[in-house]
């Protein structure tokens, strides 16, 4: 037992120190007002409950572009999904049909019809420090 906390701790110690910055760059807002909602998720799995999710922000839009700054993020793989709450109620607002009627993104900026897969927002953070574009529809 002892060898195998041993082996986490120094796992845990390699990842701290790959460990880089990341920002995600938010562009295409085109009314600056209500709220970023962002969520990053580190993996598919994580992905089915949004209560794994690796990062949840909520932010006040303030400008027509802003960027959100993570430290000392381990390598590995994350999928950012961003909407712009206009309507203060938290919640991606939809039309009859379902399409989304708030400006959303998501990393990679994946064409996509109806809700992504992990796999079409994933992108590979490394050891060095990254800046990602997510871009409103």
């Amino acid at each position: 037992m002892k060898k195998r906390v041993s082996m986490s701790i120094v796992g845990l110690m390699m990842s701290a120190a790959n460990a880089a910055n990341l920002e995600v760059e938010i562009k295409g807002i085109s009314a600056i007002e209500g709220n970023l909602m962002i969520v990053a998720y580190g993996s598919a799995d994580d992905m089915q409950n949004s209560t794994n999710a690796w990062q949840k922000v909520i932010r006040k839009v303030s400008a027509q572009q802003e960027t959100l700054h993570f430290a000392d993020v381990a390598p590995g793989q994350y999928g950012f999904m961003i909407f712009q709450d206009l309507d203060g109620d938290f919640t991606l607002a939809t039309n009859l049909f379902g399409i989304p009627s708030e400006p959303y993104g998501f990393s990679n900026n994946p064409v996509v019809h109806g809700r992504p897969d992990f796999a079409d927002i994933a992108f590979v953070m490394g050891s060095e420090n990254q800046t990602i574009s997510i871009s409103l529809e």
